[in-house]
């Protein structure tokens, strides 16, 4: 009975072309219309139905046979004592597409943070522990789901304070802080020695909403260090011979 503007620029049918006829017969696919047909008939006479109902994700038909995505919401309306259907449409392709895109990116994040051999943490601005990669949780010697969530100073008590006391400064200035040497006491006891970096993590608008770090663990390298400072500090000194 009506045909606006944007319904000719989505489907594609000039108002001549669908006045008079059944929707469900030009704008469903052939598979879905007999279905559709009768979800409107149902909510013509209840205001209620299956396929058809208030409001829900459908497949549309583009007049030429292209297919797309559609957000239907169906409201009735009397009018002379008669019950009129008025069907607001969207095509929600972009929102689709950029649901499947997050997806993916969501997905690319866990295959890097399970994989990458250096352990990562994300943290908010109150030393909150978000994340924790598979490295990171192991090392520790705690299950990620006994981090995530939890104060540092609840998981590292020994050294939240010290590790805090870097954070705060990459997040007040908005600079990373590089290849800084700290320890790092696992869940036996262990204390291991880490090269850690920080980076501010920041939202869309810029600001500053937490901290990445990463770090890897340096302690064979520390200690052969030690141990060759160690042996060289105890060797004799060398003495050289003047020839004649």
């Amino acid at each position: 009975m009506f045909w606006s503007r944007k319904a000719k620029e989505m489907f594609g049918y000039d108002k001549d072309e669908v006045e008079g006829k059944a929707a469900h017969e030009l704008i469903a696919p052939s598979k879905y219309a007999n279905s559709y047909g009768k979800g409107m008939e149902k909510f013509m006479k209840t205001g209620e139905g299956n396929i058809i109902d208030k409001t829900v994700q459908l497949e549309a038909l583009k007049k030429g046979g292209t297919t797309f995505p559609v957000e239907l919401t169906l409201s009735s309306l009397q009018i002379d004592e008669e019950t009129r259907a008025v069907a607001i449409v969207r095509n929600i392709t972009e929102r689709i597409e950029s649901r499947a895109k997050l997806e993916q990116t969501k997905n690319e994040l866990e295959t890097i943070l399970s994989s990458a051999p250096v352990m990562i943490w994300y943290k908010d601005t109150q030393n909150n522990l978000l994340r924790v990669n598979k490295a990171a949780a192991e090392l520790s010697g705690i299950d990620p789901e006994d981090i995530e969530g939890k104060s540092t100073r609840e998981v590292y008590p020994d050294q939240a304070e010290a590790y805090y006391r870097d954070d705060r400064e990459v997040m007040e200035t908005g600079e990373p802080k590089l290849g800084i040497i700290e320890p790092l006491k696992t869940a036996n006891g262990e204390q291991r020695w880490v090269q850690t970096h920080k980076a501010p993590y920041r939202d869309e608008e810029g600001d500053v909403t937490g901290i990445i770090v990463l770090s890897v663990d340096i302690t064979e390298r520390k200690e052969a260090n030690e141990a060759l400072n160690k042996h060289s500090s105890s060797s004799p000194p060398l003495t050289t011979h003047n020839r004649l």
